[in-house]
């Protein structure tokens, strides 16, 4: 019996409850506490993120939110990171922002970006006890699997922490780096065709031992941003310990590595990335293999186009009633939902649409059934 934890920002700011700030939602990254806290000090006038940062209130980033969103620093606005981050892109595609050319653009993204890394990497320093990771590292059993949407390292730092062989597999998708073997980075190999079967052949592998994937990137994840070189599409791996103190050069060309995360728009798809495409089609894999999936801290956001249809792809193929025969069910019997919004019935019934929880096989019985916790200490109490 295979099991699939799917992790959204939620479990990110259950984990970190205990802290003096927990890990913000989509549409909290925005208030000013955690501005005041967490946006960057230049280092040397640079960033890790590989670009000049001022402080918040001479930001392009700043001036962008006070010309295209409802923002006062005053109160408190929910203005959704991800939103933000897919507005910059695709704006920085089509144009048609007045005073916002190419280049102030790709400040507003750099400094986003530096943000994000640093609210991100800096936040869960240190954290220690978490119930949630240690509950899930518990309950793991060969064959189960971990899917992620979240940038974080939380999750990371708990299986390199015990020398997950989820980790492991993660980490043997890159290889050791040529420079420092101090610097416990790890960088992939320059032959790019080589490094394709390489993780294909490793995904392929992992299809009967799970997987550790984060489907939408993460702040140790790097890329080139130059178009024609080998790491613009082919990400670079950081280790989780690995602390920089200067922006980090490309192994092939010197340009700046800047991190690898996904917003949720169509330029950055599943479909335009071989390693996030090949990630996807791993984790429908194993979703549609699983017995069981828990769902903690992920509300299927309606823009996540591709994430849902990768739920959806759990129901049953339809075929047409036999009488004499009982269908047989492939793919989960059961969900668990772990989200403050499991008492609302909207959220219920578009959950249930998009899995198939209404549909009844041949003898009656749902085909797939899900439970509903409004907390995780709700869903422990019931699964201990």
């Amino acid at each position: 019996m295979s099991t699939v934890y799917v992790l959204g920002a939620g479990a990110s700011k259950e984990a970190t409850k205990s802290l003096e700030y927990s890990m913000p939602l989509a549409s909290e990254f925005f208030e000013q506490k955690y501005i005041a806290k967490f946006w960057p000090q230049p280092l040397n006038d640079e960033s890790y993120a590989g670009n000049i940062l001022p402080p918040f209130e001479k930001s392009e980033l700043r001036h962008l939110l006070l010309s295209y969103y409802d923002f006062d620093e005053n109160k408190r606005t929910d203005i959704n990171i991800e939103e933000l981050f897919s507005f910059i892109e695709s704006r920085a595609v089509v144009g048609q922002l007045s005073e916002f050319y190419p280049e102030r653009l790709r400040n507003c993204k750099a400094q986003l970006l530096a943000y994000i890394y640093a609210v991100m990497r800096y936040l869960p320093w240190g954290l220690k006890n978490c119930a949630l990771t240690q509950y899930i590292l518990k309950k793991i059993r060969q064959g189960d699997s971990i899917l992620t949407f979240n940038w974080d390292l939380i999750f990371d730092e708990a299986l390199e922490q015990t020398n997950s062989r989820l980790h492991m597999d993660q980490r043997n998708l890159f290889y050791p780096s040529p420079g420092d073997p101090n610097s416990r980075s790890f960088f992939l190999r320059n032959d790019e065709s080589r490094f394709l079967n390489g993780y294909e052949k490793e995904f392929d592998n992992n299809y009967k031992y799970g997987s550790f994937l984060k489907l939408h990137g993460s702040i140790n994840y790097m890329y080139c941003e130059t178009d024609q070189c080998t790491y613009h599409h082919v990400p670079i791996y950081v280790s989780t310990f690995f602390e920089a103190h200067r922006p980090l050069p490309c192994p092939v060309c010197g340009e700046r590595l800047k991190p690898l995360i996904m917003p949720p728009s169509i330029k950055k798809s599943y479909s335009l990335g071989h390693f996030f495409r090949r990630q996807a089609s791993i984790a429908s894999e194993v979703l549609k293999r699983a017995e069981n999936i828990v769902v903690i801290g992920y509300s299927f956001p309606q823009f996540d186009f591709e994430a849902i249809a990768m739920f959806r792809t759990i129901r049953n193929e339809y075929k047409e009633p036999k009488p004499s025969r009982v269908r047989l069910t492939y793919g989960p019997t059961h969900v668990s939902i772990v989200n403050p919004l499991s008492s609302s019935i909207p959220f219920r019934n578009r959950i249930n649409e998009i899995m198939g929880a209404n549909r009844t096989i041949e003898n009656g019985a749902k085909e797939i059934l899900i439970d509903w916790y409004e907390s995780f200490d709700q869903f422990i109490e019931k699964n201990p």
